[in-house]
């Protein structure tokens, strides 16, 4: 299912059937932006099998979206405020359904995932799975993609104040789940 959504996605692009973008445009950020939003998705949901289609979501509304940016410098950011949006969504909807049907609702256990000498990492991603969402954003977009401050405020729409006081919060959460390193 994913493949087919790639190869139409690839294939519109290359007709140029997108609106409000240039068919190159479109195509190269797919090609290029694809893994780095797919990480993003993964981090935000915790959920490493939806994250792909969390990303395809995100590629057909902002793809069909008439304020997606021409400049392509704006498109990765457009891209990335997007799957945040959408995973904001599926969480609610996921928060929303366990409460309903708790009996469906099983946390992600990582270090069962990770196998021998992975103990530390477990409780890493198992504390970070434990940060509220807009924490996690902070976090993720801070320090594994990297973008400043004044970028990840401009991504998550908030100030950057905000920016701050989440990854601070997060930062302090995570240092008393692992224990301060230093």
């Amino acid at each position: 299912m994913l493949v087919d959504a790639e190869i139409q996605v690839t294939a519109q692009a290359r007709n140029g059937t997108y609106p409000g973008a240039r068919s190159d445009q479109i195509r190269t950020l797919f090609l290029t932006a694809r893994p780095k939003l797919v990480a993003l998705a993964s981090s935000l949901t915790q959920n490493p099998e939806g994250a792909a289609d969390v990303v395809q979501d995100a590629f057909v509304r902002a793809l069909n979206a008439s304020s997606f940016p021409v400049a392509p410098d704006e498109q990765l950011f457009y891209m990335i405020r997007v799957v945040i949006n959408v995973a904001r969504n599926r969480a609610r909807r996921e928060a929303v359904a366990g409460r309903a049907f708790p009996w469906l609702h099983r946390p992600v256990r990582f270090d069962e995932h990770l196998g021998e000498g992975h103990d530390e990492t477990g409780r890493l991603l198992d504390s970070i799975a434990h940060l509220s969402i807009r924490q996690r954003e902070a976090i993720y977009l801070r320090y594994w993609l990297d973008l400043s401050i004044v970028d990840t405020a401009a991504a998550m729409g908030v100030s950057k104040g905000a920016v701050k006081t989440h990854t601070a919060r997060a930062m302090s959460q995570l240092k008393s789940a692992i224990g301060d390193p230093r």
